[in-house]
C-alpha cells in the first residue's frame, strides 16, 4: 500500500502540484475539504465531489469562479476547463 501511494505521488507532475499549491486559495478552506482536483490532462481539470448535491452545486453555480481563479494563479498551465464529478 505505502509503494502505492508513493508511486502516486512520483506520477504528480509540475502541473498538478501547481494546481494543488493554490487550490484551497481558489476556492476557499471550506470548499477544499469538500472537492479534490483528480487529473489535470488536455486543458481539463477533473475535480472529485463528495456528494451529488454538492456536485449540482459547483457545476452549476461555482463553476465559473474556480475556472476563472485557476487561469489567474496559473496561467501558465493553460487550464481551459473544470469539470466535476462524484469522487
Amino acid at each position: 500500500m505505502v509503494r502505492r501511494l508513493m508511486r502516486g505521488r512520483l506520477r504528480r507532475g509540475k502541473k498538478e502540484e501547481a494546481i494543488l499549491a493554490v487550490w484551497e486559495d481558489v476556492v476557499g478552506a471550506a470548499r477544499a475539504a469538500q472537492l479534490r482536483p483528480l487529473r489535470f490532462r488536455g486543458g481539463v481539470l477533473w475535480v472529485g465531489v463528495e456528494s451529488p448535491a454538492l456536485l449540482y452545486e459547483v457545476s452549476q453555480f461555482e463553476r465559473g469562479g474556480i475556472l476563472a481563479g485557476l487561469q489567474e494563479r496559473c496561467s501558465d498551465l493553460g487550464i481551459e476547463d473544470v469539470r466535476f464529478r462524484l469522487a
